[in-house]
């Protein structure tokens, strides 16, 4: 680390577990992660990693990953109680078998008092693990929500909070997912501050 730079670098196994779940599957470290982050000023922070999975899926153990990121987070005050954060990122994924896959995200948090909070994700992505057969899809996604707390203690607040998602699938995904897929949600939390 020097400054508002920060290098993060690992070693790790990247197979994923096997399904004998009450056992250590025994470490290869076969697998490289990198990642280069700088903090400009108190508003802004940006990333960019790369990572080398060797045969992350039992289902396909003949196939190495190399993912590639990079993302710009803003965050704002607005006086005492109110902000903003937003965070852009796109991700690559490169498999071995010749198969690229694109997918970005847009995420904004918005606080205009302390007690409440307004947030919207969108995302858009390449995926080709849908439908059997490995064919490429562009599938996207919009969820709106809002959160209310209640603070219950000095580092404690209760919330509770409600979404909507909204999901995008091309024609040839309708009937798995349906011409008009979307769902709601209502969820509690606690957060410690």
């Amino acid at each position: 680390m020097h400054d508002d730079w920060k290098v993060e670098v690992s070693q790790f196994t990247g197979r994923e577990p096997d399904q004998y779940r009450y056992d250590f599957d025994p470490p290869k470290f076969d697998s490289t992660s990198v990642r280069l982050s700088w903090n400009p000023d108190e508003h802004w922070s940006l990333q960019t990693s790369w990572g080398h999975l060797n045969s992350p899926e039992q289902l396909q153990p003949n196939i190495n990953d190399n993912r590639t990121t990079a993302s710009a987070t803003y965050v704002t005050k607005f006086g005492q109680e109110s902000s903003l954060a937003t965070t852009l990122a796109w991700g690559y994924k490169d498999l071995s078998d010749g198969t690229g896959l694109h997918g970005v995200m847009l995420e904004t948090e918005y606080k205009p008092s302390a007690p409440w909070t307004a947030f919207m994700r969108s995302e858009w992505e390449q995926n080709n693990e849908l439908v059997t057969g490995s064919a490429i899809h562009d599938v996207g996604e919009l969820t709106l929500g809002g959160i209310h707390d209640w603070k219950v203690a000095d580092h404690f607040k209760f919330g509770l909070g409600a979404s909507y998602t909204f999901d995008f699938v091309p024609s040839p995904l309708t009937p798995a997912y349906g011409s008009d897929p979307h769902g709601a949600m209502v969820f509690v939390r606690l957060a410690a501050e």
